[in-house]
């Protein structure tokens, strides 16, 4: 992004929450000077608790009011075996880049007819957005980032089911085990001791029964702080709104502590993307695990001189390839 864009973002974000976006820009900008990981795991930390302290005094009104309600909702609904699959792609498939077309190419080998795709054409008949942040969409004032944060949360207050991110890459089906919660999410214990999620939740993939209290609540705040802000304090305002979640509302946190430990290795394909395809090495970084990001802005490349790179081999194999432990 060309410093001119980060200005013009950086003062968008000044003037509607003020004084304490100065404060998240310090923290960012140490974390990019500081060669020192743990000094830059620790303004990270502190960039997030300057969100969180925020998000709380601005909205602790609705986190109270989950707080201090008896009503479950439908946190004792499992999440259905034959749920759809919803992936978002806002230009729509035809408009994706290579790499999350194999990664819906690969959901549907995979799933057939529970994939949903959901674009800027038929997103309403999945979710209720407010008409004021539809407005706000397409006079462009919010960003389809944003937006698509609020709409993973409406399609499932409405319908249920399941959310994957599109460069999120399924190289298996779905651990059984999931449809007994009422709540699901990659849960890979990394980064335990400085990030905002701690390693308990990935909102790259979502899973829940319709209504549910964790995706309830996270609709509300972010649906007041859109309206009240037009934009999101920092990239991971998601889970800043999660934590605080987490950490006062008890079942936001049971249903979290209920999903056990899984896809540890949700990051290591996409480190190794660009490296030349060997057989044995590949299903040595995708050993036990079904779910690997991919981040598809970065460069790729399909040949290392002669042979191919584990990323061309996606391409050209990942529709039908299987893998059995």
């Amino acid at each position: 992004m060309k410093i001119s864009l980060y200005i013009n973002k950086f003062c968008r974000i000044y003037k509607s929450y003020g004084v304490v976006s100065i404060k998240v820009l310090y923290y960012k900008i140490m974390q990019h000077i500081i060669r020192d990981e743990g000094k830059r795991h620790y303004y990270f930390y502190k960039e997030y608790q300057c969100v969180k302290n925020y998000i709380y005094r601005k909205y602790k009104s609705i986190i109270f009011k989950y707080k201090e309600s008896s009503d479950k909702g439908n946190d004792n609904l499992q999440i259905e075996n034959r749920c759809n699959i919803y992936v978002f792609w806002y230009q729509g498939y035809e408009s994706a880049p290579e790499i999350i077309k194999t990664c819906i190419d690969r959901l549907l080998y995979i799933y057939n007819d529970r994939v949903i795709i959901i674009n800027k054409d038929n997103f309403k008949d999945y979710a209720d957005i407010p008409k004021r942040i539809l407005e706000l969409l397409d006079q462009k004032v919010i960003s389809f980032t944003n937006f698509s944060d609020l709409l993973r949360l409406s399609v499932l207050r409405k319908n249920g089911g399941i959310w994957i991110d599109a460069g999120i890459y399924s190289l298996k089906p779905f651990d059984l085990d999931m449809y007994i919660y009422p709540f699901y999410t990659i849960k890979h214990g990394l980064f335990s001791d400085w990030h905002v999620c701690k390693g308990l939740w990935t909102i790259g993939l979502f899973c829940s029964g319709k209504n549910n209290t964790i995706i309830n609540y996270l609709y509300d705040v972010l649906t007041a702080c859109i309206l009240d802000h037009k934009t999101f304090l920092d990239y991971l305002m998601f889970d800043s709104v999660l934590a605080l979640g987490y950490e006062n509302i008890q079942s936001i946190q049971e249903m979290i502590n209920k999903v056990p430990i899984n896809n540890c290795r949700f990051f290591e394909l996409d480190k190794k993307i660009n490296e030349t395809y060997n057989e044995l090495k590949f299903k040595m970084i995708v050993k036990g695990d079904s779910l690997f990001r991919i981040g598809w802005k970065q460069q790729f490349y399909k040949m290392n001189g002669e042979e191919i790179t584990n990323y061309e081999y996606l391409l050209l194999n990942g529709r039908m390839m299987n893998f059995n432990d």
